[in-house]
């Protein structure tokens, strides 16, 4: 793996093509602060746009420890090391330029070709260069399973999650309305009041009066019948 890296052209196509998405997937919230910490909090993990951000960010720093232990620049790693600690890192991701700054510098001191180029262009891969591309090889590996892992951990838990969010909103029972009865209860009617008529009471003619009031005075106690 090592010897693809020798060529500086490839080494630097091969950076950049590991560089672009770093920029896009931000747009889709690969170092969102609150979706990452969410999706931790209710266990669906990170999510896939942060997997893959991190999975180029870990390649370049392993594209460019292989290339710096065979330019003799060791140093080179800790610039796309900084670009992933700025990128991933809430609040530092929020930092513009910064991480730009940092893969240019790693590709043009990459590009630099240092002492040791000549006297390795001439003879064969030491054993320590084919041990770093060893460890490297190692290390690329498991971070791709660890990307593809944590990515199909949180797209089906999150399937999970909705579906058995589905499934609640489906048990709930609507409260239906009260229905109308067809019998309505007899409303009973008020009773008629009773009105009673009475006769005006009938007065005597002033005359028949007169004649009892003086039969009266004469007899006494015991009037006639008449009056």
């Amino acid at each position: 793996m090592s010897s693809l890296f020798r060529n500086t052209l490839v080494f630097v196509i091969g950076y950049v093509i590991l560089m672009i998405p770093t920029y896009l997937l931000p747009w889709l919230g690969s170092n969102s602060a609150v979706l990452n910490a969410v999706g931790a909090a209710i266990g669906h993990g990170m999510t896939p746009q942060w997997w893959a951000h991190a999975w180029c960010l870990v390649m370049l720093i392993l594209m460019t420890w292989m290339r710096g232990d065979f330019i003799g620049k060791k140093y080179l790693p800790a610039f796309p090391f900084l670009a992933a600690v700025f990128d991933l890192t809430p609040g530092l991701s929020m930092i513009p330029l910064i991480p730009t700054a940092l893969h240019l510098a790693a590709i043009i001191l990459g590009v630099k070709v240092g002492e040791q180029q000549a006297i390795s262009d001439d003879v064969t891969m030491s054993s320590g260069l084919a041990s770093i591309s060893r460890k490297a090889g190692i290390l690329a590996g498991l971070m791709t399973a660890a990307a593809i892992f944590g990515s199909i951990l949180f797209v089906s838990t999150s399937k999970k999650s909705l579906s058995e969010f589905a499934e609640q909103k489906s048990v709930v029972p609507i409260k239906s309305l009260p229905t109308k009865s067809d019998s309505p209860l007899p409303v009973a009617a008020p009773a008629p009041a009773k009105v009673v008529l009475e006769p005006p009471p009938v007065s005597a003619p002033p005359e028949k009066m007169i004649l009892c009031t003086r039969i009266m005075l004469v007899a006494g106690s015991n009037p006639p019948p008449l009056c």
